[in-house]
């Protein structure tokens, strides 16, 4: 139960900061959609990818910064 609150609370902070605190690759978590895609392997959403791409790459590089 304690591990709920604390996932739940750091995604809030990464989610406000912008910032992949722990190094999952998403930024807020992953996502309810997401997991049930992978556990599946049905691409509900129909965007052509099952799951979600990371949000940081390890290294720290965000995809989305242009590399800068």
């Amino acid at each position: 139960m304690i591990t709920i609150f604390r996932s739940i609370i750091n995604n809030q902070i990464e989610k406000a900061e912008g910032t992949d605190l722990n190094r999952d690759g998403y930024i807020g978590g992953e996502g309810t959609e997401s997991k049930i895609e992978n556990a599946t392997h049905i691409d509900f959403n129909r965007d052509g990818i099952i799951g979600r791409t990371p949000d940081t790459y390890p290294g720290g590089s965000n995809p989305g910064s242009g590399g800068y």
